[in-house]
């Protein structure tokens, strides 16, 4: 049973032509070619695909018009692509208190800085402070795994060794994978994508920071919607070193 989280209004319907780059993406909007904004910086191979259908968002203050949102899954089921998207659906799913193991919580700060790494949030809970850090898990297994990351990515590195350090110091931390797209199955890190990500996603649980994975949608009407707040973690993953 999903709930609907928040709604996104003014939304235009395109096709995927191709990536031109790691934020622009060539959109076709009935016959007219536009270079579209892209915030998520993974690969996105399965994603972005000639002849997918995209919502887009029209935005202001920039050359470019338009910001990629979601991509066609199923009929009128969208993956979310943008990352702002999915970050907004999160914390409209924390101030609604949907999220179980945070239904005590609120954000106290955005983007905190521990030395030299920044993390999405600090939240505060019954039990204290928190660190939260929340990653886009857009691509699909083949047996409709969600899974991080597509590619090899230093910054997540460093954010990963962070947490099991300040886990390991008696900070409370989260890292919370965010399913973007319908009917996931569960969520595991892609080992192939970077081996060193899953090596370190499997310290994080072992030291104690809260490995967590929560899915969402959108339907093209621009409505997003929380499926499951908390996504197991695959088993076969999960077998595979406990």
């Amino acid at each position: 049973m999903y709930r609907k989280v928040m709604s996104i209004d003014g939304l235009v319907k395109g096709y995927i032509v191709r990536r031109l780059s790691r934020f622009e993406v060539l959109v076709d909007l009935g016959g007219r070619l536009e270079v579209v904004h892209n915030t998520n910086t993974g690969r996105l191979k399965d994603v972005l695909v000639s002849g997918y259908r995209a919502l887009l968002k029209p935005i202001s203050g920039r050359k470019l018009k338009y910001r990629l949102v979601g991509i066609e899954f199923y009929d009128n089921q969208y993956g979310i692509v943008d990352t702002l998207t999915q970050s907004k659906a999160f914390e409209e799913a924390l101030k609604l208190k949907l999220i179980n193991y945070l239904s005590d919580c609120f954000i106290v700060r955005r983007n905190p800085k521990y030395d030299s790494v920044v993390f999405d949030y600090l939240i505060r809970c019954d039990d204290g402070y928190a660190v939260v850090e929340i990653k886009s898990a857009e691509f699909r297994g083949s047996n409709n795994e969600a899974m991080y990351p597509d590619c090899p990515t230093l910054r997540g590195r460093k954010q990963l060794m962070k947490l099991i350090e300040l886990s390991t110091s008696g900070m409370k931390t989260y890292l919370i994978f965010i399913a973007a797209f319908p009917n996931p199955r569960c969520f595991k890190p892609y080992r192939d994508g970077d081996a060193v990500i899953d090596e370190l996603v499997r310290e994080c649980v072992r030291v104690g920071v809260s490995v967590r994975a929560v899915s969402m949608f959108m339907d093209g009407q621009g409505n997003v919607y929380l499926e499951d707040t908390d996504l197991p973690l695959c088993s076969e993953w999960l077998g595979s070193w406990s």
